[in-house]
């Protein structure tokens, strides 16, 4: 799997990435292990001061082209929007992971079925979701991400009306 930033910056195991650099959803490319399989991609922080905030879900990645998949904004596919990683002042560095999933159905609806895919990121229990959906891991890759002061409302600024139109179409 093999994520890369605007800048050109890859994601690797453990590449130090900026929160301006990780501003914008990556690209991310994987080899097809099936065609026939359709596939979910979550990134989370893994130190996160609550158990688990998750980053950004897509799910139903079609194997044989997941181009579509990464820039719909349909639910069946943005199962939680991207936001990039936002680690509090004085928690050091934080491990953004993201892990592939081979799904067991093609089209699957992922659950829980979020209301408000936009809300409630943090408190999530990464177990219970990959049991509860049959999610088998294939591939990873994680960033180490430390604070940056007006990032927060930098993200927010330029990626408001994404928001806006995303959360509309739940």
């Amino acid at each position: 799997m093999h994520v890369t930033y605007s800048n050109g910056k890859s994601v690797g195991f453990g590449t130090i990435i900026r929160p301006e650099e990780a501003v914008l959803q990556p690209t991310v490319t994987f080899q097809t292990l099936s065609e026939d399989k359709a596939y979910t991609l979550m990134m989370f922080d893994a130190d996160a001061e609550v158990p688990l905030v998750r980053h950004w879900t897509i799910a139903n990645i079609q194997g044989r082209d997941p181009t579509p998949a990464f820039n719909s904004n349909s639910p069946i596919h943005q199962y939680t929007p991207y936001h990039g990683p936002t680690p509090p002042e004085n928690t050091g560095y934080h491990r953004y992971i993201f892990t592939l999933f081979e799904q067991t159905q093609f089209s699957q609806v992922l659950r829980p079925v979020l209301d408000f895919p936009n809300q409630h990121r943090a408190f999530f229990n990464l177990t219970a979701f990959i049991n509860e959906n049959q999610l088998k891991p294939v591939a990873a890759a994680y960033m180490l991400v430390t604070h940056q002061d007006g990032y927060e409302g930098e993200y927010k600024r330029i990626n408001s009306g994404r928001f806006k139109s995303a959360s509309a179409s739940t």
